[in-house]
C-alpha cells in the first residue's frame, strides 16, 4: 500500500483468548449445558443492544458493571435473518410484550398474520404507522439480522439484533466476504457506531458499520469452524428473544 501500512484483511489472527484455551468445542458445549443446568438456549446468552437516539458507544455489561466500548470484535459463528411485528406500538402501552407474529427464518412468520413473509402486506414499505398515527415509509414488520459474536474471554457467543437501519451495511458486508469466497466465520471483525438521520430530517439513530480486522487460517479456522459447528444447533433450534428498540 502507498501509505506502509498493512491491510487489514491481509493480516491472520490468533486465537489468543478466544474460547478460553479449550481445544473441543464439543466439551465446550456440555460443560456450559452442565452449568446453566438443562437445556441451553439463546436466551441464556447476553444481548448488546444498538444503542438510542444515534449513540456511538456500545454499552458492555462486565461484572464491575457497564462499560461503554467505540466497537465490538470478535468472530461471528452464526448469523440469520428474523422478522416481528407488533399489532399495537410502543406508545400503546406495550413496549415489553411479545410479538404478534415473529420469524426466525425471515421467511415465514408464526402467530397473527403468520404465513409467507415476502407476500405479508405487514411487509410492505408504507404498512408502518408512524407515532402520530400517519402512514410511514417504513415497513410494520421489523426486518432485523440477528449477529451472534465471541468475544475474547468468552464461551458463549453474544446477540446482536442489527436492526433495520443497519441492515444495508450489514449486507454489504456479507456480499463483499462472499465476493472474496471468505466464509463469515473466518474473520474477526469490529462492529462499530456511526450516526444517522430519518429520511425527511427525522430523529437521529445509531447504525452498525462492520469491518474485517483479520483473517482465520488454517488451525485457527479450524477451530471455528468446529465451535460454530458445535454451537448451531443451540443456535438454530431456539428463538431469541425479540427486544423493541428505539423506532427507527
Amino acid at each position: 500500500m502507498a501509505n506502509g501500512k498493512k491491510s487489514e484483511t491481509s493480516a491472520v489472527a490468533k486465537l489468543d483468548g478466544y474460547l478460553m484455551e479449550i481445544d473441543r468445542a464439543e466439551d465446550l458445549v456440555d460443560t456450559v449445558r452442565e452449568n446453566v443446568g438443562g437445556d441451553l438456549s439463546t436466551a441464556d446468552f447476553e444481548r448488546i443492544r444498538v444503542p438510542s437516539g444515534g449513540g456511538q458507544f456500545w454499552e458492555i455489561d462486565t461484572l464491575d458493571g457497564p462499560v461503554p466500548t467505540k466497537a465490538i470484535e470478535g468472530v461471528l459463528i452464526y448469523a440469520r435473518d428474523a422478522r416481528a411485528y407488533w399489532e399495537h406500538g410502543m406508545d400503546e402501552g406495550v413496549g415489553g410484550s411479545p410479538p404478534d407474529c415473529s420469524s426466525d427464518d425471515g421467511e415465514t412468520g408464526i402467530g397473527s398474520p403468520g404465513g409467507t413473509c415476502s407476500v405479508c402486506p405487514m411487509n410492505k414499505f408504507g404498512s408502518k404507522i408512524a407515532a402520530d398515527g400517519k402512514p410511514s415509509n417504513g415497513k410494520a414488520c421489523k426486518q432485523t439480522r440477528d449477529l451472534f459474536i465471541l468475544r475474547k474471554g468468552e464461551v458463549l457467543p453474544s446477540l446482536i439484533q442489527a436492526p433495520p437501519g443497519s441492515l444495508k451495511n450489514v449486507r454489504t458486508f456479507f456480499v463483499r466476504l462472499a465476493v472474496r469466497n471468505r466464509p463469515y466465520t473466518s474473520v474477526v471483525l469490529s462492529l462499530a457506531l456511526e450516526q444517522a438521520t430519518q429520511k425527511g430530517g427525522g430523529n437521529k439513530y445509531s447504525r452498525i458499520v462492520p469491518t474485517v480486522l483479520a483473517q482465520l487460517e488454517g488451525e485457527e479456522f479450524a477451530r471455528v469452524k468446529a465451535y460454530a459447528a458445535a454451537m448451531r444447533p443451540i443456535l438454530a433450534a431456539r428463538k431469541a428473544d425479540v427486544y423493541r428498540d428505539e423506532e427507527e
